[in-house]
């Protein structure tokens, strides 16, 4: 088999080449796994982040649950948490992280707006949870994704 030099693959080769890069990119930000093949599935963006961790359970602080999350390169640290519905809550975040995909954390689904996290600097969102269910959290960019379980 004769081999040819890299550059005289031309354009073929930096299309070879974009499913890799792209891959790695959102790798940086904290989301898309790749299976072997490749390619990697689209997630539905409204459905709750799937994760492997046993969820984080609050602390009771003054009847309030409370959660301290780390946001770094990685991700969310815990990324899965449990709450208790109709009980008070209070997400910590200190990201410690900088760039645009840790810049910002949100839930539509439990009442959460886009919000922005400082640098090195704990920053509280509290709501109360109504129902039960799996809601997930996300960065402002929809990159990085987190778990709530609220139960009963």
């Amino acid at each position: 088999m004769k081999r040819i030099p890299f550059e005289d693959h031309g354009p073929i080769a930096v299309h070879r080449l974009l499913p890799a890069v792209l891959l790695l990119t959102l790798a940086a930000c904290g989301g898309g796994d790749a299976p072997a093949g490749g390619t990697a599935e689209v997630a539905d963006p409204a459905a709750p982040a799937a994760t492997h961790e046993t969820p984080t359970e609050a602390r009771m602080e003054g009847g309030v649950q409370v959660v301290e999350i780390a946001v770094g390169p990685t991700g969310y640290a815990p990324a899965s948490i449990a709450l208790r519905a109709g009980v008070p809550a209070r997400l910590v975040f200190t990201r410690t992280v900088e760039g645009d995909c840790a810049e910002q954390v949100e839930s539509p689904a439990l009442g959460i707006p886009k919000t922005d996290l400082p640098l090195n600097e704990p920053h509280a969102v509290e709501f109360t949870p109504t129902e039960s269910g799996t809601f997930g959290f996300t960065c402002g960019m929809g990159m990085m994704e987190g778990t709530v379980l609220v139960g009963t």
